[in-house]
């Protein structure tokens, strides 16, 4: 029990997913914590003498193992997946699998999503779960990003349609009489259910990918109301993508978080050197983008993540003073120099701007200004492109999809992204409650 008490004191006070193990090396127990060190601690500081089973569990364990994770949803996707491989002898149902929870997308016109205890049809199935707790929380992460119905269509539109989880509601679709309406509102409802799919397969960037074609081919199209929409649900996307790793990253040798921090941080010095030669290890990362609708109520964001993780106090918000509009790059040269001007907030290692070659530019133009030697680089939109300003020209990369510091840069750029559309939505809130409004 000493060597047990030494590894709890080594616990993380973090979220994630521990297990024990007995004296044969094998996992006889998983289970999730929001704090992996109290939670561990809770078992060993309680008498377990009522309870025969977490008794015989105490008696088994031997040897304790974590993985951090990164957020509540990931945890509840990881426990669910190591469940599956190790089927611990401890856990709630021990190995029946049919007392497991199932999500069941249903294979209609119009898909629904329910739980299942059994794979006992051709719908898709994800899962098991380990309790119907865990099943329902991972869709009500979802279905704030993917609305859906739980429902067979009916003559009244569900509850759910009322608050925006449930939309467009099949009950609804199925009454109207205008054919291409009906095909519209169709394939809308179709969409949220693929993308629900392919983010249950942590396929989250394809999702990511697709809204964005989407938004661009609207915009070019002038459909801006259909564009809005699916800007809407990006910004949603980005706000759960921040905070997502699917559960794959983490059982490569059983990574926890910090492991998936590193190994991003390294790759992505890997990959500057040979651009920054004197590149440090980019513990400290900024990342800045600019908000606004036709440069009206233009706003900007300055996102700080330590160690690949964000460091929520460091966050900084500007309200653009620029007249010019729109102007993006005006807005980040004011942006940039009004941060430089603060000497008493530390420099980074590494300096990121949402945005191509306009963008990029205008930042290297103030920092040379100012004498001031950081590694910059931005992020196209359009293909995913890192652009690095180069031997007075510009370098484009295109990494893998799946590469750790084009995760890293993406997840910055998201952060960036909403924070800054955010505080517009704030600046443009505050001009219509304004008293003298007369327009």
């Amino acid at each position: 029990m000493v060597d047990l008490k030494e590894q709890i004191s080594k616990l993380p006070e973090f979220s994630g997913i521990y297990f024990y193990k007995d004296g044969n090396n094998k996992v006889i127990y998983v289970g999730k914590a929001k704090n992996l060190k109290k939670r561990v601690t809770s078992y060993f500081t309680h008498d377990p003498s009522p309870d025969i089973k977490l008794k015989n569990l105490l008696s088994n364990i031997k040897h304790i193992e974590y993985i951090a994770v990164n957020s509540e949803l990931e945890a509840l996707l990881l426990e669910a997946e190591l469940i599956k491989i190790h089927r611990p002898k401890y856990n709630s149902i021990l190995k029946d699998d049919k007392h497991y929870l199932y999500i069941e997308i249903t294979k209609e016109e119009f898909p629904r999503i329910v739980f299942s205890r059994k794979r006992n049809t051709t719908n898709t199935f994800f899962g098991p779960y380990p309790s119907a707790s865990a099943a329902r929380k991972i869709v009500g992460y979802l279905r704030r990003v993917f609305p859906f119905c739980t429902q067979k269509v009916s003559n009244r539109a569900c509850f759910y349609s009322h608050i925006g989880l449930c939309s467009p509601c099949p009950s609804e679709i199925m009454k109207l009489k205008n054919r291409q309406e009906y095909l519209v509102k169709r394939k809308i409802y179709r969409q949220n259910i693929h993308n629900l799919n392919l983010t249950l397969e942590g396929k989250l960037n394809k999702v990511k990918l697709k809204l964005q074609q989407d938004m661009q081919g609207s915009v070019k199209n002038e459909k801006y109301e259909e564009a809005a929409v699916v800007r809407d649900l990006l910004h949603k996307l980005e706000y759960i993508s921040t905070r997502f790793h699917t559960p794959d990253i983490y059982l490569e040798g059983k990574s926890s978080i910090f492991d998936i921090r590193l190994r991003e941080v390294k790759n992505l010095k890997d990959i500057l050197s040979t651009f920054y030669t004197h590149i440090n290890l980019p513990k400290i990362i900024e990342c800045y983008d600019i908000s606004n609708i036709s440069g009206k109520f233009t706003a900007a964001s300055l996102v700080t993540f330590i160690d690949a993780a964000p460091a929520k106090s460091l966050y900084k918000r500007f309200k653009i003073r620029l007249k010019k509009t729109p102007d993006d790059a005006g807005a980040i040269k004011e942006v940039i120099e009004r941060r430089l001007n603060h000497p008493e907030w530390k420099l980074p290692d590494l300096l990121i701007v949402d945005g191509g070659k306009p963008q990029v530019s205008a930042m290297k133009s103030i920092l040379d200004k100012k004498s001031i030697d950081i590694p910059l680089i931005g992020l196209a939109k359009r293909d995913e492109e890192i652009v690095i300003p180069h031997a007075n020209n510009f370098r484009i990369l295109k990494l893998p999809p799946h590469s750790p510091a084009l995760t890293l840069i993406q997840r910055l750029r998201d952060e960036a992204h909403r924070f800054a559309h955010k505080y517009h939505e704030l600046l443009r809130l505050k001009y219509l409650l304004a008293p003298n409004l007369t327009n």
